[in-house]
């Protein structure tokens, strides 16, 4: 029951998009499910009939999709949030969002600006190689 309603709640910022787009909830709702299950059905057919089919080098479709959002999409997600926050967010902005002395606040900045940013970077590199 919770993987079915963390499915619905990953779903939804998908559907509410095309209802943007002028689709009916419920034809958006469809398709976003039959593209999951899709998905899944890949995955699981990556054990059988189609193991030996490779996507990309030697990745079947299984692997490629447990292998690149974490080695990949996380990385990126994660050094473009510490760009954003430490240089392009309005200071006052970020520390009225941290809250605490200001000296915190500049401790938090500095260690985004210099330490962080440059260790994701490494991070994403090394899965990259």
């Amino acid at each position: 029951m919770a993987t079915w309603t963390s499915s619905i709640n990953l779903a939804e910022p998908m559907v509410a998009m095309l209802i943007g787009a002028g689709w009916r909830r419920g034809r958006a709702a469809l398709l976003i499910g039959a593209l999951v299950w899709g998905v899944g059905l890949l995955s699981v057919l990556s054990f059988s009939t189609l193991a030996d089919v490779h996507w990309i080098g030697e990745m079947n479709f299984f692997a490629l999709v447990s292998t690149v959002p974490p080695d990949i999409f996380l990385p990126i997600g994660g050094l473009l949030i510490a760009i954003f926050a430490a240089w392009r967010m309005l200071p006052e902005a970020a520390a009225s969002a941290l809250g605490g002395p200001a000296v915190g606040f500049r401790l938090w900045r500095g260690v985004v600006r210099y330490v962080s940013i440059p260790l994701t970077a490494v991070v994403l590199l090394s899965s990259l190689i």
